[in-house]
């Protein structure tokens, strides 16, 4: 019955720490995905996708080298987002059979500087193209999409369905994305988007340590630590009467990736851990010396705190080896 409740007990500790269902991850990981987004949705987050890009790096980038540009022929770093903001007006227009968007006078493509002279002026345009896009796809749907009107692009002029338009606009300003990636890298800067790259990877948690614990009695316990990428709160997580540690794997990874110091043992017997409490002699017992979860919790807080590569603290023990998880702060 103990054995139960303390099982009960790891579970709920882990829920309330990940903010997460049992039975949803398995969901998640047995059965196959539900059905897919309308056309629509899965549309518009690809043209939120790389609307955000832009405006990062619009954001991003110093103001004082908005005119710069790697050869005298091309346009500069701000000339290629007016461009961006202005043919993905062209084609909003177009879908939605409006006059949408300001008047770029006769270049329609490419806005004066004389007009948006600030990096503000710029990055609020950009922004407003990339919202009055979503909301016509949004607002149109996928019946939307299945429209046709006659288009004339790169490939000539032909019938086309909506979305090949809204399919063209995204590539068109994938393609100016990777020039102002060049921009970046010309004047020694990293992008935004590379820079997000580098500090995922940065986060990721280390391979999971192993550690000795040591008893009372001297009976050395192995456990696994899997350390967040940054301080944080740690959970300890014990096995049941069937199982070592190693059945945490999986689970204590994933736990150390959200952020959560993770500890898993190994109970007498089991795994790689010394004797079990029930072999040893009255002697031996003796020397063992039971602690509950509050002095179970202020010793394993310590041990997280000093996150030390062995620790010599007196492991909790009771006769029979009970399970059982202490949430560590």
């Amino acid at each position: 019955m103990r054995k139960r409740s303390s099982l009960a007990l790891v579970v709920f500790i882990l829920l309330a720490l990940t903010g997460t269902s049992l039975y949803g991850q398995g969901q998640s990981q047995n059965q196959p995905a539900g059905s897919a987004r309308s056309r629509a949705d899965e549309t518009l987050e690809w043209w939120n996708q790389i609307g955000n890009k832009l405006i990062a790096m619009a954001k991003d980038f110093p103001e004082d080298k908005y005119d710069f540009k790697v050869q005298k022929d091309e346009r500069t770093f701000a000339e290629n987002l007016l461009h961006v903001a202005a043919v993905d007006y062209d084609l909003i227009r177009r879908v939605s059979e409006s006059n949408m968007g300001p008047d770029f006078g006769k270049d329609k493509h490419n806005p004066s500087r004389e007009v948006y002279k600030t990096k503000t002026d710029v990055v609020k345009l950009i922004e407003q193209a990339l919202a009055d896009g979503a909301a016509v796809i949004k607002q149109q749907g996928d019946a939307g999409l299945d429209k046709t009107m006659p288009f004339a692009w790169e490939t000539g002029k032909h019938i086309v369905h909506n979305s090949y338009i809204w399919i063209t606009a995204i590539e068109h300003s994938t393609e100016h994305f990777g020039q102002l990636v060049v921009y970046y890298r010309a004047n020694n800067l990293v992008p935004p988007e590379s820079r997000r790259d580098q500090t995922q990877q940065a986060q990721q948690p280390s391979a999971p340590r192993v550690v000795e614990l040591k008893a009372s009695d001297g009976t050395l316990l192995k456990a696994s630590y899997f350390a967040a990428a940054k301080p944080g709160p740690g959970v300890l997580l014990l096995h049941q009467s069937n199982r070592t540690r190693k059945a945490w794997d999986n689970l204590a990874g994933q736990l150390a990736a959200a952020g959560i110091n993770t500890l898993t043992l190994d109970m007498r017997g089991f795994g790689e851990s010394g004797t079990p409490y029930t072999k040893l002699t009255d002697a031996e017992k003796a020397k063992v010396s039971p602690c509950g979860p509050a002095t179970l919790t202020q010793r394993f807080n310590t041990w997280f705190r000093s996150q030390a590569s062995s620790a010599t603290l007196s492991a909790w023990e009771e006769p029979g080896g009970s399970a059982s998880s202490i949430p560590l702060k």
